[in-house]
């Protein structure tokens, strides 16, 4: 079962990642 919670925590982290992007993405657009 090790590789099942491997597997949801780099799912998260991604998902952490992906959302962290959008984010700076949004707000580097609304400076310019």
């Amino acid at each position: 079962m090790v590789w099942f919670n491997v597997f949801l925590f780099a799912m998260g982290l991604g998902i952490v990642i992906l959302g962290g992007l959008a984010l700076l993405g949004s707000i580097l657009r609304s400076k310019e």
